[in-house]
C-alpha cells in the first residue's frame, strides 16, 4: 500500500511541493490507524513461527520432557501479547483519539 501510494505521488515529492517530514508524518499516522489489524497478526505469526521452529528441532518436546512447566514456556508469549494490548490501548486512547 505504501509503495503504491508513494509511486502515485512521487512527482509532488520530487517537485518540492511537499516535504519529506509531511510524508513521514502522513505514513506514521496511517500506520497508527492500521495498527489494530497489523499488531495482532504480527504477534500471532511470530508466535506460530517460534513454536513451529521449536517443534521442528524437537526442542519443545525436550523442554517439556525435562520438566519445564508449560506455564513457564508460555509466559513470554503472554507478556508480548499483553504488551501489544497495552500499546494498542495507548494508541487509540492517547495518540489516535
Amino acid at each position: 500500500y505504501v509503495t503504491i501510494d508513494i509511486m502515485a505521488h512521487l512527482k509532488d515529492l520530487r517537485a518540492g511541493k511537499t516535504s519529506f517530514f509531511v510524508w513521514a508524518t502522513y505514513y506514521l499516522c496511517t500506520f497508527s490507524r492500521r495498527l489494530d489489524v497489523l499488531l495482532p497478526f504480527a504477534i500471532l505469526i511470530g508466535t506460530i513461527r517460534i513454536l513451529l521452529a521449536l517443534q521442528a528441532r524437537n526442542e519443545l518436546v525436550a523442554l517439556l520432557v525435562s520438566g519445564v512447566p508449560m506455564k513457564t514456556l508460555l509466559k513470554p508469549f503472554v507478556v508480548v501479547a499483553f504488551a501489544g494490548s497495552l500499546l494498542l490501548y495507548a494508541n487509540f486512547e492517547f495518540f489516535f483519539a
